[in-house]
C-alpha cells in the first residue's frame, strides 16, 4: 500500500513538472514589444497587447516577402514565399523568435531599448 501512494505521489509531481517546463518555454518574456527584423536591420517594433497594432502587413527581401499578422494571439507570419514555410509552420511569437532563414526575417521580443540590439561593439 506505501509503494501505490509514492508511485502517485511522483506521479502527479512529474506531470506537474512537465506542464510547468511546457508553460516556461512557450511563455512570452515580460513586455510586450515585438521587433521585426529583415536582413539584419530593424524593420518596426509593435505592442502585440494594444489593439490598435492589430493589423496584417508584409516585409520584403527582394523579390521575396513574409505576410505577418498582430491579432489577439500575438504575432506571427501568416504567410511567405520560402520554399519549406517553416516560419508559418512556427506559430505565433514565444519564448523563441520566429525566423525565416531564406528571406532573412527575424520576430523576437525586444523588451524596452535597453534590449534592442544583442552586442555593442566599441
Amino acid at each position: 500500500m506505501k509503494t501505490w501512494r509514492w508511485a502517485a505521489i511522483l506521479s502527479i509531481i512529474a506531470i506537474a513538472g512537465a506542464f510547468l517546463s511546457v508553460y516556461l518555454l512557450t511563455a512570452s518574456p515580460k513586455g510586450s514589444i515585438a521587433g521585426v527584423y529583415s536582413d539584419g536591420a530593424l524593420v518596426c517594433t509593435v505592442d502585440v497587447r494594444n489593439p490598435a497594432s492589430f493589423r496584417e502587413f508584409d516585409v520584403a527581401y527582394g523579390s521575396e516577402s513574409n505576410t505577418i499578422s498582430i491579432d489577439a494571439g500575438g504575432i506571427r507570419i501568416i504567410s511567405a514565399s520560402c520554399p519549406d514555410k517553416l516560419c508559418v509552420k512556427q506559430g505565433y511569437l514565444g519564448a523563441a523568435p520566429i525566423v525565416c532563414l531564406p528571406n532573412k526575417l527575424v520576430i523576437k521580443w525586444v523588451n524596452g531599448a535597453d534590449n534592442l540590439y544583442d552586442a555593442v561593439v566599441g
